[in-house]
């Protein structure tokens, strides 16, 4: 994929590869290059190497590793017909940062009523509430996000309209 903006005289392009090895393993390739007169030396490019492992049908585990020194590894378990959990963790080495999310999925089926919610290592957490409208085609969206370092408090509501 590239994105090129002559006006501005930038180009990101993006160009990946993953195949599965065996029946529970992916490998993969992805090159990131962005050219832009901003940048030092005008050009940068990111390769990275990619793995994904679903050693069942109700667990996903990914690992990334750049040259730029980033590394990112997340976990996914589909725990019951009505429970999903995950974890994410982002590591750069230059500036030597890391940060991990927790977030999970409820689904009461009933009801038509979705909860997910997360918190990272920032303290900052964060909640989406979907209500399906049963007699119209939209779902009713509130969200919420505090950041507990801040005492920044944001909220919002939203329709999703559906075809």
């Amino acid at each position: 994929m590239t994105n090129p903006d002559v006006t501005q005289g930038t180009s990101v392009s993006t160009f990946q590869y993953l195949r599965a090895v065996t029946k529970s393993l992916a490998l993969g390739t992805a090159l990131a290059y962005q050219a832009s007169p901003r940048l030092s030396g005008s050009r940068t490019a990111i390769v990275s190497a990619a793995g994904r492992c679903t050693p069942s049908g109700d667990s996903v585990a990914a690992l990334t590793v750049s040259n730029g020194g980033q590394i990112h590894a997340s976990y996914y378990q589909h725990c019951s017909p009505s429970l999903k959990i995950g974890v994410e963790m982002e590591t750069d080495a230059r500036p030597r940062e890391s940060a991990t999310t927790l977030g999970y999925e409820t689904n009461i089926s009933q009801t038509d009523f979705v909860l997910r919610g997360s918190v990272d290592a920032n303290f900052v957490v964060r909640s989406v509430m979907m209500k399906k409208l049963t007699t119209l085609p939209v779902t009713l969206v509130l969200c919420s996000q505090l950041n507990h370092r801040t005492g920044i408090y944001q909220c919002g509501i939203g329709l999703t309209i559906e075809k």
